[in-house]
């Protein structure tokens, strides 16, 4: 497990493990989840350094900061998977105009709203708040399993959002460019050769194939490759995909 390293100021850095999955022995390949990367922002020390061990138990990468600036200056749009955040930060920007400066800049990044007032309130006199959004309250933190609930519903909402239907079929629950990303993995593409034909780049796909996971019910199987497992589950429903040569 990760650790918190005491901050010098009013900045730390979590470092993390990085979760080894499942293996095709028979191919020789090997499959690595990668790790999330968390962006927390709270000024109050004590309550930086309980949600940062909170997602460091989970596995997350943590940059801990203590202002807005600080954050600012340390973001680059698709090094964080989520910002964690305090609303009521010390100075300019506070916690939502934070998010919102950072969403603009990466449309891909989920955000948790933290603040000690109940909901109705919390955003009272600031901006409008980016949607999607988690929220919550830092009286109902009693443990970390409500923040992890709160971090893990913002992921599941960050990007294409999930269509839940009463379809037995794992492929209606997802979007045209999920789909589309599935496709590429039963087509045998790399990672990196998905984030070509997307015009994206391999950190994105990296973060969307985890959730893709997820979604279908494929776990982190030792005896099983998950990409194995997806193309599988696509041939089956649609049979082998026929990819279009690149010029």
């Amino acid at each position: 497990m990760g650790r918190v390293v005491p901050p010098a100021d009013v900045t730390s850095t979590v470092h993390y493990v990085r979760f080894t999955g499942p293996g095709d022995h028979n191919r020789g390949v090997t499959f690595t989840m990668p790790t999330r990367h968390a962006l927390l922002v709270e000024d109050y020390v004590p309550m930086r350094t309980l949600v940062g061990e909170a997602l460091a138990r989970a596995g997350f990468a943590v940059q801990a900061f203590g202002s807005a600036p600080e954050a600012l200056a340390a973001f680059g749009p698709g090094e964080a998977d989520v910002l964690v955040t305090d609303i009521d930060l010390q100075g300019r920007p506070n916690g939502v105009e934070l998010a919102t400066i950072m969403r603009a800049q990466d449309p891909g990044l989920a955000i948790v709203f933290l603040t000690n007032y109940p909901a109705s309130t919390a955003f009272t006199g600031k901006v409008a708040p980016p949607e999607p959004h988690a929220f919550l309250q830092k009286s109902l933190m009693d443990s970390g399993d409500r923040l992890l609930e709160a971090v893990e519903s913002a992921l599941a909402d960050a990007e294409m959002p999930v269509q839940l239907t009463e379809s037995d079929n794992p492929f209606d629950r997802l979007t045209a460019g999920q789909l589309d990303v599935v496709r590429m993995i039963a087509g045998g593409l790399t990672n990196a050769e998905i984030a070509s034909r997307r015009g994206t780049n391999q950190r994105a796909v990296e973060r969307m194939i985890y959730r893709l996971f997820s979604q279908l019910g494929i776990t982190n199987d030792p005896s099983h490759n998950p990409r194995v497992m997806v193309a599988n589950l696509y041939t089956q429903a649609f049979g082998y995909p026929a990819l279009e040569e690149r010029p």
